[in-house]
């Protein structure tokens, strides 16, 4: 099957979006189908064998690490030459209504997925003045689409909510070969607490945006002295931050990848996430892969992924007491936090990569109108 994925971000912009999407690619590919994407430029024109179209692209003044999309008659000029049995399209935006427009007009059967949480954006951006117009363009899209996906059923249930059914869940998938335990290292847990190794460490991993909430974790370390903190990432505000946890015991490392990344997640105590905009949180599932333990807030897709009490805690959205507060009583009892460490490492294990793309592929033989031949897709 030859599929067109067309994304209003990709490499090398890191997100969680961008890490489903190239291991979606990767699996498709080694189960013998073609792919190419179409994303706005920013100097990526290959991946994993796929041709990646660069759109012309500008920077939103208020998200300067977001580039959107335009569609061109060069773009169409590239699908067409690849012609597609199949096109999905990722969080669609301007350059997602281009494709949604092009297979109307090509009469390709398309799919849509949405992974980020537009209306919680907007609260924090002040434009929630868009929200109506939000739900309209999905509802407008969703009329043709053959399947609609989100990341997790808080997601679904909020389209639900504003009419939008049926809805069905990509699931979740983590790399268990990369994020592991045995990935804990000395080394960096020396470089994450400046080297206090003996110290309590939590970790954040992630965009430094103002929805991810990251200053949150600075009165963790006001009220409890001798914790520590890794902020792992990059983002718009990171100066900000940077400013704010002046005079704490916090390192910023920027972008880690592969595998200091992988050992960053497994050198820490606690993985801390109080993002309350999250279709999903999947740093949050790495860290639990890893064996860290998460404590998250309690809203959003993480939900799906965090039985409180069980396999990591969640905390009251925006409550900074329930935050230290549960923190502070993992970090002060190692078995228990030992306990969580084993349970949330288990959980991970039942995801991986290749059964998520196996369940999509499903739906993209029936949205494309192809039988799947018996023994068909079986991994290279």
């Amino acid at each position: 099957m030859k599929i067109a994925f067309i994304t209003e971000t990709f490499l090398p912009k890191v997100d969680g979006v961008v890490t489903r999407l190239t291991h979606t690619i990767r699996n498709l590919h080694s189960m013998g189908h073609r792919t190419i994407i179409v994303a706005p430029e920013r100097g990526c024109s290959e991946f994993d064998g796929a041709k990646v179209v660069g759109a012309p692209a500008v920077s939103l003044p208020m998200y300067p690490d977001f580039k959107l999309g335009f569609p061109s008659m060069r773009i169409s000029k590239e699908v067409d030459y690849f012609a597609p049995d199949l096109i999905h399209l990722i969080n669609p935006f301007l350059l997602g209504y281009g494709g949604y427009q092009y297979a109307r007009r090509r009469n390709i059967p398309f799919i849509t997925s949405y992974h980020l949480h537009i209306t919680k954006y907007t609260e924090y951006y002040n434009l929630t003045f868009l929200d109506g117009m939000f739900w309209w363009f999905v509802r407008t899209v969703h009329r043709e689409a053959k399947y609609d996906f989100c990341t997790s059923m808080e997601m679904i249930k909020e389209f639900a909510k504003n009419g939008i059914e049926p809805v069905e869940l990509w699931r979740r998938g983590v790399d268990v070969r990369r994020f592991d335990p045995a990935h804990r290292s000395a080394e960096m847990r020396d470089r994450l607490t400046e080297g206090h190794p003996e110290d309590p460490l939590i970790l954040y991993a992630g965009r430094i945006a103002a929805e991810k909430d990251i200053h949150m974790l600075r009165y963790i370390m006001e009220r409890n002295p001798g914790v520590r903190a890794a902020i792992v990432g990059d983002g718009p505000i990171r100066d900000r931050i940077e400013a704010q946890f002046k005079g704490t015991s916090t390192v910023f490392t920027g972008f880690l990848q592969g595998h200091e990344l992988a050992s960053a997640y497994a050198s820490a105590d606690l993985f801390i996430f109080p993002s309350q905009t999250e279709t999903l949180g999947l740093v949050a599932l790495e860290a639990m892969a890893s064996g860290t333990p998460v404590i998250a807030a309690n809203a959003g897709g993480v939900r799906d992924l965090i039985e409180d009490g069980v396999n990591g805690y969640l905390f009251a959205p925006g409550s900074i007491d329930d935050l230290v507060s549960r923190t502070m009583a993992l970090l002060n009892d190692p078995p228990r936090l030992k306990e969580l460490s084993r349970s949330a490492y288990d959980n991970a294990q039942q995801w991986s990569w290749e059964k998520a793309t196996e369940d999509l592929l499903s739906y993209y033989y029936r949205a494309a109108g192809i039988e799947r031949a018996a023994g068909q897709d079986n991994p290279a």
